[in-house]
């Protein structure tokens, strides 16, 4: 155990790594990032596996200290004496969020505040949902979902490839649909499902009618609806593909951000 409140400390213990993959967030990160960059490591990966950057919206009150994480990132990324670069990996949202018990059934999400079931759009358990089904233009909402296992593997496949081939941002979806769509997934796996308009939530089903409709009562809930594919990323900026077999999503790309 390393104590993330010392800097010193973390830069010892950094000592001979080459590629640095983050997954805490706020001031403990900021203290990651100043360690990596004292400890010569090449390349920093920051805690930002959620949507693409250049669809973030500014101020956001979840921010968990990212936008300062990225701009100290970009700081480094320019020195001449202490010069690190970095990657981010944008999957949009964690499917296993969807499914019993939520994020935290992963050990997923704590310092983000919304780990449990009922904390974003559908609470799989209860079979509620609260959502918002149209932007500003009155188009459908569309959310981005990958699970983190695919997220895992892909980042394994591109420490394989290479970090000197890395761009800034690398893209990747495990399926894309709106909020609504989304929803009646959930209530076809789950049976049916209440939206914030209705007064209460439906009652908890019984375990044999939830393993009738999932299959399972494990937290495959979610992706038992889903159907299998390849994945593929590339070798260099935007040229060639490896792939390999992903049992139970939707195509997944993985696409270096333009620019």
């Amino acid at each position: 155990m390393v104590d993330f409140n010392n800097v010193e400390e973390l830069r010892y213990t950094l000592q001979g790594v080459d590629v640095l993959i983050s997954t805490i967030a706020n001031s403990e990160q900021l203290n990651l990032i100043d360690a990596a960059r004292r400890a010569r490591v090449r390349l920093f990966v920051p805690s930002e596996f959620e949507g693409a950057l250049a669809h973030r919206p500014a101020n956001d009150p979840l921010d968990r200290g990212s936008q300062a994480a990225l701009e100290l990132l970009q700081r480094w990324s320019q020195s001449r004496s202490h010069h690190m670069q970095y990657t981010v990996f944008s999957c949009g949202i964690f499917m296993e969020r969807f499914g019993p018990g939520g994020l935290q059934s992963y050990n997923i999400g704590a310092g983000s505040g919304l780990q449990s079931a009922d904390d974003y759009l559908i609470n799989i358990e209860s079979a509620t949902a609260e959502i918002i089904e149209t932007n500003g233009q009155g188009r459908p909402t569309q959310v981005t979902l990958t699970s983190a296992y695919d997220v895992a593997r892909f980042v394994a496949a591109a420490i394989e490839m290479g970090p000197g081939s890395w761009p800034r941002e690398f893209r990747m979806r495990g399926d894309q649909m709106s909020v609504r769509d989304l929803v009646a997934i959930c209530s076809d796996v789950r049976g049916s499902m209440s939206r914030r308009s209705q007064a209460a939530p439906l009652p908890p089903m019984r375990t044999s009618e939830w393993d009738r409709k999932s299959g399972n009562a494990d937290n495959s809930l979610f992706h038992s609806s889903i159907q299998p594919c390849h994945l593929q990323l590339p070798r260099r900026r935007g040229t060639g593909t490896v792939q390999q077999r992903a049992p139970r999503l939707r195509p997944l790309l993985l696409l270096p951000a333009l620019g």
